[in-house]
Parts: structure tokens; sequence; C-alpha cells
């Protein structure tokens, strides 16, 4: 179902299906959308505040990770619908993009730190 309307700071379509969408934004929600048929698929409520942003992986269709102001990133399976790690981090993130070795992430915090791993 739908979560209250909110800011929404990102969205990244599937690379593996074209019509599954995510978005976050400034009620700590992920959201996985049919964009095809307009429909909310799933929440996932993880963050503690605002989703900045959100990367599929490129070799693993059921992997999704996000960051936020909360100062987590969080790796999801979309397939079960759930949350499956998170790592705190010291400073709000900003960007995040999943590498296409399918294990790698960086990630860009406001104080203007880089980090990869």
């Amino acid at each position: 179902g739908r979560v209250d309307p909110q800011a929404i700071n990102a969205t990244q379509f599937s690379p593996f299906r074209s019509h599954m969408l995510a978005s976050g934004g400034d009620q700590a929600v992920v959201q996985m959308w049919d964009a095809v048929k307009g429909v909310a698929l799933a929440n996932f409520k993880a963050h503690t505040g605002a989703v900045t942003s959100l990367s599929f992986s490129k070799m693993n269709a059921l992997l999704l990770c996000s960051a936020g102001k909360d100062s987590q990133i969080v790796f999801y399976d979309i397939n079960v619908g759930k949350s499956v790690k998170a790592l705190k981090c010291p400073s709000p993130f900003t960007s995040i993009d999943l590498l296409m070795d399918g294990f790698s992430v960086a990630a860009g915090a406001g104080g203007g730190e880089a980090a990869g791993g």
C-alpha cells in the first residue's frame, strides 16, 4: 500500500525488471512500485531518517540498497520483501551506488566524505 505523501529524493529502475521502480524520500520509507500498473508492491521501513539515494545491483536481480540521513546503508532482498543488512556510519549519506562486481558499494556523505568497499 501507499505511504503518506512525501518528498521523493531518489528513484531507481531495476536493471533486470524494467517495470520495477524503487523510490525513497523524506518519510524514511523505500517503496517498490510496478511502474506499468502504478501500484505500490512493498514498503521497506528500515531507515529512521530521510532516504537520499537508491541503487539496484547490476549482478543480483534481488538486491537493492538505500542510503539515508540516518547514516545508514540498508540492503534489501526485494523478492522476500525485507531488509537483510544495515551498515551504520558516522555521517549522513547523500548518494550510493553498487558497482558492477555485485558486492562493492560506493557512498558519499554530506560532509564531503566518500567511501567504497
